[in-house]
């Protein structure tokens, strides 16, 4: 399984915003794609200007496919966004366990 963490920090909401809504669009098409697990985001609740991305994937190959996929919406908001920072890890997780 392959575990994508991100973090988007803009510098106002209203960048957030215009990336949260081309990302709502994106999430839902990823959502259907061959090996997603699971595709979210959210606003942090102490800094409307950044935004969480979490996704699953069962693959690496499922990953990579998904990253070739165009999306000028997106594209285009991040392009437009103040953005100030941008960090997407992808990690391999061998396992996982359900802690609460």
């Amino acid at each position: 399984m392959i575990i994508v963490n991100g973090k988007i920090e803009t510098g106002t909401a209203e960048d957030i915003e215009r990336v949260s809504a081309a990302l709502r669009a994106r999430m839902e098409r990823t959502r259907q794609e061959p090996g997603c697990i699971d595709y979210s985001f959210a606003i942090e609740v102490g800094a409307p200007n950044v935004m969480h991305v979490l996704e699953k994937w069962e693959s690496a190959d499922a990953l990579n496919t998904h990253l070739q996929v165009p999306d000028e919406a997106f594209s285009q908001a991040i392009a437009t966004a103040n953005v100030k920072s941008a960090s997407i890890i992808a990690y391999t997780a061998t396992g996982e366990r359900v802690l609460r």
